[in-house]
């Protein structure tokens, strides 16, 4: 049986569809999380475990795997939520690398400090970016479509999930106001065996 610990930072970010598929696998992994400042300092040990000096990584056994989707996907794999068809398997790439085009879109606005600024780019993103994402997924999901791959649950449902719990944490329900599909996706994702428990226990944090 393999022994997994993920680590990363204190807040859900880009580790979380990754903590979501251990919750809904019900998969025991050691959640170890550390501080920016801490990963930072050159007598870091979590850094030294890197391969790329990045976070998330995955240890396997003493092996080290380190980028998000490569995680993902070795979970998937590992685990049953990997899609079949080889045609199902590239739409659930493409848009999971939706999810990481908005997520490198929407960093100048998480790392900008003045208040003003930050709730202007925010803004900005939304409307440019997430909103026509969403529009993308409402599409995808209409036709009473239960997950994005057809009606079985697949990795990418708890990427895209991860990052729509972020935005109605962000934003409220103004990003749902046209997207009914999602919105009703989002909730049943949310209300899988071991996500709920997972959402409702996980730590609270700003990020």
């Amino acid at each position: 049986m393999a022994e997994y610990k993920l680590y990363y930072f204190n807040e859900r970010g880009r580790a979380e569809p990754i903590r979501l598929i251990f919750a809904y696998t019900g998969v025991k992994y050691e959640d170890i999380r550390t501080t920016k400042e801490e990963f930072r300092s050159k007598d870091s040990a979590i850094k030294a475990k890197t391969p790329t000096g990045y976070l998330p990584l995955l240890e396997v056994n003493g092996r080290f795997l380190p980028q998000t989707l490569a995680i993902i996907r070795y979970l998937a794999k590992a685990h049953g939520l990997q899609p079949e068809d080889p045609f199902d398997s590239a739409i659930a790439d493409a848009y999971a690398d939706t999810v990481s085009d908005l997520v490198t879109a929407s960093l100048p606005a998480r790392r900008e400090t003045d208040p003003t600024k930050k709730k202007e780019l925010g803004l900005q993103v939304l409307q440019e970016k997430l909103l026509p994402a969403m529009a993308v997924y409402e599409k995808r999901l209409s036709d009473n479509r239960q997950y994005l791959i057809g009606n079985k649950i697949s990795w990418v449902d708890f990427v895209v999930f991860a990052f729509l719990d972020e935005l109605h944490r962000k934003f409220g329900e103004k990003p749902y106001e046209t997207a009914p599909n999602a919105k009703a996706y989002k909730e049943r994702i949310a209300n899988l065996p071991g996500i709920k428990e997972w959402i409702e226990s996980r730590p609270k944090t700003e990020n």
